[in-house]
Order: structure tokens, then sequence, then C-alpha cells
């Protein structure tokens, strides 16, 4: 009997043991730059399909962050600072966003996780992201020819569909984590 009871209770944990893949710490960090990255390239391909006046505030934030990836060790703040100018404050994809209200933040939308950037190689590879996300979203110019301004346009009209009162019962607990 105590070989029995101890067999159930042991088993879960080697389950969860070896049945369960984790990200190590460079592998997650190229997860969520992915998913920054994949954000930025469709809410600035929506922006400047509605608004081409706003391309010249891209492509000053580009050289922006550009200098500020030459400075060693800089902080979440300076990045901040860096898309300050932008004329959107929330880059939101088909799996991911980056928002950079208070601390920057990208938001997971499948495994519903937030991520604090913290860390200098975190912070440096969501830069890179969200550099080169910028210049692919500049890139695209037609709406019929481009399918990232179609999932941004399909994500927008998902959203404007939703009922405020729906939205508000459909809100699922994200887990944040620091990087």
């Amino acid at each position: 009997m105590k070989k029995r009871v101890l067999s159930i209770l042991v088993l879960p944990f080697i389950v969860l043991l070896f049945g369960c893949k984790t990200l190590s710490p460079p592998d997650l960090i190229a997860f969520i730059s992915a998913r920054a990255g994949e954000a930025v390239i469709v809410a600035v391909a929506s922006d400047i399909s509605a608004n081409p006046g706003h391309r010249p505030a891209f492509v000053a934030c580009i050289a922006a962050l550009d200098g500020l990836m030459q400075q060693p060790g800089y902080s979440s703040a300076e990045f901040k600072a860096a898309l300050a100018a932008l004329p959107i404050k929330e880059f939101q994809g088909s799996q991911g966003s980056l928002v950079l209200s208070g601390a920057v933040m990208v938001f997971d939308l499948v495994t519903m996780f937030a991520y604090d950037v913290t860390t200098a190689p975190a912070l440096l590879s969501v830069s890179l992201a969200v550099r080169d996300g910028i210049k692919q979203g500049l890139t695209f110019q037609n709406e019929t020819r481009n399918p990232i301004q179609a999932e941004a346009a399909r994500i927008k009209a998902r959203v404007a569909a939703q009922e405020p009162t729906a939205a508000k019962d459909q809100l699922i607990p994200v887990r944040r984590v620091k990087i």
C-alpha cells in the first residue's frame, strides 16, 4: 500500500520534470524579441497606411535607436525616450504586443505571459527587433500586396467588433515575468 501511495505521489513530479520543456534565457529573449518585432511591423504598417504623414517620426526613431544601441548599457528609460516621439505607444500584432507605458512590456498573446524587459541582453534584443520592425513596417506600401497590413486590418476589425462588456468578461489573467 505504501508503494502504491508513494508511486501516485511521485508520478506527477516525474511527468512534470521530464514532460515539460522550458526555454533557456537566450531562447526566451529571442522568443519575446520575435513577438515584439512582429507587433511593431504590424502596427507601423497599419499606421503608415492610415497616416502617411507619420513616416518622418518613424524614420527619426530608427536613427535614435541606432544611436542608442551604440551606447553600452543603456536603460529601458532611454529606450522609451527614443520611442517617445512616435505617434503610437502600443504596438499590437497577431501573437504579441509591445507596450511602453510604465515599463517596457512584451505580451505574448498565445501563452498570456507579460515579459518585463529589464536586463541588458533582453533590452538590446528587443531594441534590435523594434528597430528592424519599424524598418520593415515602413517598406509596405500597398495593402493588397501586404499580408501584414491585411492581418492588422483583421485585428482592428476583430477588436472593434467586440462590445465593451464582452471584452471585460473575456479578460484572462496574465502572468508577469521579469527577464
